[in-house]
């Protein structure tokens, strides 16, 4: 992972809780936020005053033993088209996701749908980058109330229309430039 913007200047000393991004528990001192949301932008429609954002293949597997984690944002970084890492299914209390614009691509993994608690899920992809083969995923996701899709390839999933039906709790959807057509969502739409 490079840090060529000093987003993690303050990671230094055995003091986690101090770090920037991170926030714990007052009471266990656990890591329960990671909050590294960066500002890279596959397609600049403005220039930023200031960059900042991280460059790398690969999430440190180290980041899995984070059990208590319940925010994590990593949106606006460059994972230069890394898939999602499995270690991301593990974090059974996350209850906000943020992944959008981070540079993941390939179908979106399964264990994705681990997070029985999760109330909001960010996948916006830029240039499709990011694209989903099957939604069953989306049945683990119970609690979820914001899910956003924009710009994920969608043109191939099965059961889409778990997405539309099976979370009871779903407030706010948003789907916008995911190759689907009016054939896609007719078959849904009908299958009711």
């Amino acid at each position: 992972m490079k840090d060529e913007f000093k987003m993690l200047s303050s990671w230094v000393g055995s003091d986690c809780c101090s770090w920037k991004g991170v926030r714990c528990d007052d009471a266990t001192e656990s890591v329960v936020s990671l909050l590294l949301r960066g500002n890279y932008r596959v397609y600049m429609e403005y220039d930023l005053e200031e960059d900042y954002y991280l460059v790398g293949e690969n999430l440190n597997a180290y980041l899995a033993e984070l059990s208590h984690l319940k925010h994590m944002d990593l949106s606006g970084n460059n994972f230069q088209g890394s898939r999602i890492p499995d270690f991301i299914g593990s974090f059974k209390q996350l209850s906000y996701l943020n992944l959008s614009h981070s540079g993941f691509s390939g179908v979106i993994p399964h264990h994705i749908g681990n997070h029985s608690n999760l109330k909001a899920h960010d996948l916006y992809s830029a240039f499709f980058f990011l694209e989903a083969n099957d939604m069953s995923w989306i049945l683990g996701l119970s609690s979820l109330e914001h899910l956003d899709l924009r710009e994920v390839g969608l043109l191939q999933a099965k059961n889409l229309d778990m997405v539309l039906y099976m979370i009871p709790t779903l407030k706010y959807l948003r789907l916008k430039e995911c190759r689907l057509s009016n054939v896609n969502l007719g078959l849904v739409w009908s299958s009711s």
